[in-house]
């Protein structure tokens, strides 16, 4: 199981996964991370999952794009699991934050997502649990445009995730991951 945590991964090219490829039924676990400005020529500009069953929570994807699945494509016959995390200002022509193909499946919560569910391209034959906590919100990044995603003290996305997961303490530069307790 492959573990990929407190990254800045930005400005990669790929023609599947320009920041992140999972594949071949691994279970990875991708936490704390920042995806920005990553591309995917075909599909998972962020982060494509492949045959494969990824946790990925406490993640910021901001600015990444593709064809199929702008932030994240999920495909043959993937589970991935997405929480506490933010998907904004993504593109692509489908799914602009999220694409889940046929016999894949997709639990979502705790995750602040542009454009909510008319952002996610769903094909035929995938499952999607679009579950609590989910906003449609700017998360008011501090300088989004200098790569700068700490959120602002009035963002929407503060003191609304889920402690259940287990996260470090921590975010990538060792700025304190929770605030107010939650």
């Amino acid at each position: 199981a492959a573990s990929i945590t407190g990254n800045m991964i930005t400005g990669n090219q790929s023609e599947n996964g320009g920041g992140i490829f999972c594949s071949g039924y691994s279970t990875a676990t991708i936490t704390n991370n920042i995806l920005t400005g990553n591309s995917g020529t075909k599909g998972g500009g962020g982060i494509e999952c492949d045959q494969a069953k990824p946790m990925i929570q406490n993640n910021s994807f901001y600015g990444n794009s593709a064809e199929n699945g702008g932030g994240v494509r999920i495909t043959n016959s993937s589970t991935a699991v997405i929480t506490n995390s933010i998907l904004w200002n993504n593109t692509a022509t489908n799914g602009p934050a999220i694409r889940l193909n046929s016999n894949s499946s997709l639990v979502i919560s705790y995750t602040d997502v542009e454009g909510g569910k008319t952002s996610v391209h769903v094909n035929s034959g995938g499952s999607l649990d679009w579950s609590n906590g989910m906003i449609d919100a700017d998360p008011l990044f501090v300088d989004p445009a200098g790569y700068d995603l700490h959120l602002l003290y009035t963002s929407p996305c503060r003191d609304t995730g889920y402690n259940y997961f287990q996260m470090p303490e921590e975010d990538f530069e060792g700025d304190p991951r929770i605030a107010n307790g939650i």
